[in-house]
């Protein structure tokens, strides 16, 4: 590779193991490169795999930089090489999960630039692979003149069945969707794929909404570099090392999230980030801090002087948590949206987390429009799809929902906006009694309520994004 691996010494360089493409076939890029490039590279996180340290990951950002983003899959670099090796055809069958990913945003704009896209096949939630964790999708390259179309073709939810492979899944065209995608109508953004009545559905939607990105503060969760020994805390012992109220809070973990109310598993978090000195700390805690004052000096936030050695490596955000917040996981098959009013939660890492921001829509009315199933359906044309129907909900997917936004001039906005929040109200109530209920006939008759106020927010969310009866029926299909 030349000059861009001449800041490699030998032995680097003999790790790094770089091929010279046109040294050793000179022939091939006499004639402008090879016909095409077919492959199937590996599926593997580069910063996970090999680690932040690794002297690969310094290679490939000084030899691909139009495309590097750091959390980002070998199959990237795979994919633009490729493209530069051939003079007419790439087709290669990867992870899907480049359609849609926020790191992958440089290198759908380096492929938008530099090929034209003859073909898509998204194979969704199927594994084309068995025993191999990983959606795969087929792109098919070319340097042709762009046809005014591309096809791309999805495989229906019908056919996403885990069984053996089959010749006829894959081969006979009903079982996709076939949509024609201009090239042009493509940017760095998520490459999702809907057939025309979604769309015009996800436009109407849109058009009637503001991203919630410009409405709440949106961040995400905080990070402590060692959750073991911040948290797994209990309340027994949080009393007997005499630990002030503001020093601690309830961990609201990914899977605790439900829908409009954080489940308490009892876990409690050491917060010490208003302490100013470690000396003023109970001896209870000095004791624990010190007990694991090794580990908590080996976080690489301490040992570059981001942090003290007994404090949290990123408390992100910390100065919004004494205000009311919504809090969601960052996997999950649907919207799953729960408020923190009491201000006692925190969540952690990857959990994204919304918080008011003076807006005059009372947050009990935006938790019910993120809850909806319309929103959902929108979420679905945003989120990344993982495996097993699964979407990624980082910040900034949710950012980009659109919320309806409440003209409190107008009585009849203004009164579905209370009804919202007062439905909301009431669904936070059951959900309380659900939790608290001890009978099977009990928690039957509440679930049946948790249901029917279910049903009654999702009525008024259509009606707040004007939508038809015939398209209500399409967006419910689709959940």
């Amino acid at each position: 590779e030349g000059k861009q691996t001449s800041f490699l010494d030998t032995e680097e360089m003999q790790r790094v193991n770089a091929f010279d493409w046109e040294r050793e076939f000179p022939e091939i890029f006499k004639a402008g490169g090879f016909d095409a490039v077919i492959g199937n590279p590996p599926y593997l996180n580069i910063d996970d795999v090999w680690g932040k340290g690794d002297i690969r990951l310094k290679t490939l950002k000084n030899m691909y930089p139009e495309i590097y983003n750091d959390k980002t899959d070998i199959l990237f670099y795979f994919l633009l090489k490729a493209a530069v090796l051939s003079k007419n055809y790439v087709s290669f069958i990867i992870s899907r999960a480049f359609l849609e990913a926020y790191k992958a945003d440089r290198l759908r704009t380096w492929l938008l630039s530099n090929t034209v896209i003859q073909e898509i096949v998204d194979f969704q939630n199927y594994y084309i692979f068995k025993g191999v964790g990983i959606t795969t999708s087929i792109i098919k390259l070319c340097k042709d003149k762009p046809p005014p179309y591309f096809d791309v073709y999805k495989l229906k939810n019908e056919n996403q069945v885990d069984e053996e492979i089959s010749y006829d899944l894959v081969n006979i065209k009903s079982n996709f969707e076939h949509y024609k995608v201009k090239q042009s109508d493509l940017s760095g953004a998520s490459w999702t794929f809907v057939n025309q009545t979604d769309k015009d559905i996800i436009k109407k939607i849109d058009s009637l909404g503001v991203s919630i990105g410009d409405i709440l503060l949106i961040g995400q969760g905080m990070q402590t570099g060692r959750n073991d020994v911040f948290g797994k805390r209990n309340i027994k012992e949080l009393r007997q090392w005499n630990v002030l109220k503001s020093q601690y809070y309830k961990r609201a973990s990914n899977s605790d999230i439900q829908r409009y109310s954080v489940r308490d598993r009892g876990e409690y978090l050491l917060y010490l980030e208003n302490v100013e000195e470690f000396n003023t700390l109970t001896s209870g805690i000095q004791k624990h801090l010190k007990d694991n004052a090794e580990a908590l000096k080996e976080r690489a936030a301490f040992q570059r002087g981001n942090c003290l050695w007994w404090k949290y490596t990123w408390p992100l955000h910390k100065e919004f948590y004494s205000s009311p917040k919504i809090m969601c996981p960052y996997l999950s098959k649907y919207n799953r949206f729960a408020i923190d009013q009491s201000c006692e939660y925190i969540g952690l890492t990857d959990t994204t987390v919304l918080f008011e921001n003076k807006q005059p829509e009372n947050l009990h009315y935006l938790l019910g429009l993120l809850n909806s199933q319309l929103l959902t359906f929108r979420y679905k044309s945003i989120g990344k799809l993982k495996s097993g129907g699964v979407l990624e909900y980082f910040w900034n997917g949710v950012s980009k929902l659109p919320i309806r936004r409440i003209d409190f001039n107008k009585t009849d906005e203004k009164k579905m906006h209370d009804n919202m929040v007062q439905l909301v109200e009431q669904m936070l109530s059951l959900n309380k009694q659900l939790t608290e209920a001890k009978i099977d006939h009990d928690q039957t008759l509440i679930q049946r309520q948790i249901d029917a106020t279910d049903n009654q927010i999702d009525k008024l969310v259509y009606e707040l994004y004007d939508l038809t009866p015939e398209e209500i029926a399409i967006v419910e299909k689709s959940i």
